[in-house]
């Protein structure tokens, strides 16, 4: 599939020192009947430095191949670097053969070269000329010109073998012969100076750990030239709110109905500070770039290797002069009982050292598995045997039917810049930094309702561990919970008690002058019961925290919740008003004394709502009446 002598990813580590240039046209090199590897990579590095560099603006001006873009670049970039090119647009846009061997179909990808020319089609009608500049088992990169309408010049970008050999077999279902073509200069150096490969690349393998990751939508890019429309409701009659132009990157949210309207499948979308609707069903207008994460990466269920949200590929690095792999708390990696600590070269094996790494595998591949710290050493007891901390003891609380009110305590948000978000003494980027939360890092407000305006961004106070200061939460992260309940709630097997901002089970070590908690401080309550103290078991009997040490030491005990029915009075028997028990004429008389305003001694208001419909009335002597005649 591909010549391994060329089969590495070129990288421009040399100083652009140019070569004695003869004199001709735009400056370019003389043709050359021995190109070598090096070099390619002199004059690759130089032109990236002096005519085109990445992002900057192609300019097509050069009479030889004016009148397309990518077309006109890939020539450019190929004479400059052998002194010829392979294509012309002219009349009957000509494959040259000069000093270049030309062969059309994808079967011509089994030799690719870099330094090849590749035309193929992009698109339904769309054709466009590709400069090859490195590949390795994955990928083809190369340099191009006006991949997104606008002239602008790439560098090391970079396409799949699949996607490349579809592209050029695409292009031979068309009817002319200029496209779908690899170009190839002749005269190479087959026999290239070896160059040492000081690099590993690097996949890594979740081991069990893993992300938490929330699908939220989808990512799409825009592909038409003409760009696609937002209008206010489904349909290409609604209002027009914006065009997106081509190359535009929009999200369209989970939780939308996507309706088919005029033949086409529309969605609900976002773009910039745009909403409104979109039809999404055309390949010719937009395509799925990524389904969106909360995260950047997520962890493979069946193979638990490291994926990434742009384009579900693998995780793979290239570490390069003696880089140390990626922090798996960067990756927001985690254990259910303990942290990642690194990276190992087996399951079960110990955290690898750079050196290690590329004393073994430089110029390899390696995968890495995620490693979690080890439990400590047991410490041996003294030889009398005696707790080293006769004092200490730990109690975990059960509610065992109580419960907590809700109650908003503020948001939970998690660090989404590349670089981290800094936590400062008071709103303002000019004040004093206090830390710098790294990517991924979670973080809690408290009270969302006191923000503050200032530079641009909202901020508000925050808690990160030990740390309390004033971030801005308007940017550069997102909320992913609601803190919800007291400082307490409950579980969800046991009604054992629950801190909200861990989800770790309430536990409390009693030492010194420390008393047990108090259902009050916890917001414990149990409808219709009275909270009687602490027990060791569901049903027994109070205890002390004397009773606790004496019995338990230093150990673990969990205490139960106690609780009592609280005595109910009896209701009042309705329409008894005169409060004799029994329901009567009597009863009849007094309650319509009472209306026309006569006192009565030992009436009973409360029994007087016969009909029960919340006031005191001559309903009620009708209805009393009627009950005391049956």
């Amino acid at each position: 599939m591909k010549n391994k002598k060329f089969g590495i990813r070129i990288t421009a580590v040399f100083a652009a020192v140019l070569l004695v240039m003869t004199a001709l046209p735009y400056g370019v090199f003389a043709a050359s009947s021995d190109m070598t590897k090096s070099l390619f990579e002199e004059r690759l590095a130089s032109f990236r430095e002096n005519v085109y560099a990445n992002g900057s603006t192609y300019v097509d001006n050069v009479p030889e191949y004016r009148g397309s873009q990518c077309f006109g670049f890939a020539n450019q970039i190929s004479k400059y670097i052998f002194g010829s090119f392979p294509t012309a647009y002219g009349s009957g846009k000509k494959l040259y053969s000069n000093n270049w061997e030309i062969n059309r179909g994808s079967e011509a990808l089994a030799s690719l070269h870099i330094g090849d020319v590749v035309r193929y089609r992009s698109s339904a009608a769309a054709d466009h000329s590709i400069f090859i500049t490195g590949m390795d088992d994955r990928y083809v990169y190369f340099s191009d010109a006006n991949n997104d309408h606008r002239n602008t010049v790439r560098h090391n970008a970079q396409m799949t073998w699949e996607k490349l050999t579809d592209r050029i077999d695409r292009a031979l279902e068309s009817d002319s012969n200029y496209i779908g073509f690899v170009a190839h200069y002749k005269y190479w150096d087959d026999e290239p100076e070896q160059i040492p490969d000081d690099t590993v690349s690097v996949s890594y393998n979740a081991n069990g750990a893993r992300i938490d990751c929330v699908r939220t939508g989808d990512v799409y890019s825009v592909v038409t030239a003409e760009g696609l429309i937002i209008r206010d409701a489904p349909g290409t009659q609604a209002n027009k709110i914006t065009t997106m132009r081509y190359g535009s990157i929009f999200h369209a949210p989970d939780g939308y109905e996507r309706p088919e309207v005029g033949g086409y499948t529309w969605a609900k979308v976002v773009f910039g500070e745009y909403e409104g609707w979109s039809a999404v069903s055309d390949p010719d207008f937009c395509r799925v770039k990524c389904p969106l994460y909360d995260t950047d990466r997520f962890v493979d269920s069946e193979t638990s290797l490291i994926r990434t949200s742009s384009d579900g590929e693998l995780l793979i690095r290239t570490l390069e002069n003696g880089a140390a792999p990626d922090d798996p708390a960067s990756m927001g990696l985690h254990f259910d009982d303990k942290d990642a600590v690194g990276w190992s070269l087996s399951p079960d094996g110990d955290p690898v050292s750079t050196e290690e790494l590329f004393n073994s595998y430089s110029g390899k591949s390696v995968v890495l598995y995620a490693v979690k710290e080890k439990d400590p050493p047991e410490e041996q007891g003294s030889d009398t045997g005696a707790d080293p901390d006769p004092e200490r003891l730990t109690v975990s609380y059960n509610a065992n039917g109580g419960y907590t009110e809700s109650g908003r305590l503020g948001d939970r948000y998690k660090v989404t810049a590349y670089d981290g978000l800094i936590i400062r003494e008071a709103p303002g980027t000019e004040n004093k930094k206090i830390v710098t939360m790294k990517a991924d890092s979670l973080f809690d407000v408290y009270d969302s309702t006191a923000k503050v305006e200032k530079g641009g961004y909202t901020w508000a106070k925050v808690k990160f561990g030990e740390y309390t200061g004033w971030s801005a939460v308007s940017d550069f992260c997102s909320i992913v919970e609601q803190i919800n309940g007291g400082v307490y709630c409950l579980g969800g097997n046991g009604s054992d008690i629950y801190v909200t901002s861990t989800g770790e089970r309430l536990e409390q070590i009693i030492d010194g002058d420390s008393s047990l908690l108090d259902h009050d401080d916890l917001g414990l309550k149990f409808s219709g019961m009275e909270f009687k103290g602490w027990s060791e078991t569901p049903d027994g009997a109070p205890v002390t925290i004397g009773a606790l040490r004496e019995a338990h030491g230093s150990g673990n005990v969990t205490l139960y919740a106690l609780w009592e029915a609280v005595p109910q009075e009896d209701e009042p028997l309705k329409g008894d008003v005169n409060g004799d028990g029994a329901l009567n004429n009597r009863d009849v008389v007094v309650l319509f004394r009472y209306l026309s305003g006569e006192a009565y001694e030992g009436f009973d208001v409360s029994a007087a709502d016969v009909n029960g419909d919340g006031t005191v009335n001559n309903k009620d002597i009708t209805t009393l009446f009627r009950i005391v005649s049956e």
